[in-house]
């Protein structure tokens, strides 16, 4: 059994583990601030075609999320899970 507990887009509220597909990413750029932004929008199949935009916000560029390509989705850093 897995120790993660999954759900779906159209009811993700707060801090949830979802699998979803990811629509379109931009790459990671610095902010007026000192850190650093990711864009990027996950569909799945209860938005019937729509998408959720997701902005993730890090001091270290390279602890923002890594969008390795649109069929192995996403991966997140172990120190910041």
């Amino acid at each position: 059994m897995s120790r993660y507990k999954y759900v779906d887009l159209k009811s993700a509220s707060g801090s949830v583990n979802v699998i979803a597909i990811v629509k379109h990413v931009k790459k990671p750029k610095k902010t007026k601030g000192s850190s650093y932004s990711l864009f990027f929008s996950i569909t799945d199949p209860s938005l019937n075609g729509d998408k959720m935009s997701c902005i993730v916000f890090h001091d270290a560029e390279g602890n923002l999320p890594q969008i390795i390509n649109n069929l192995f989705g996403i991966f997140f850093p172990k120190e910041t899970q």
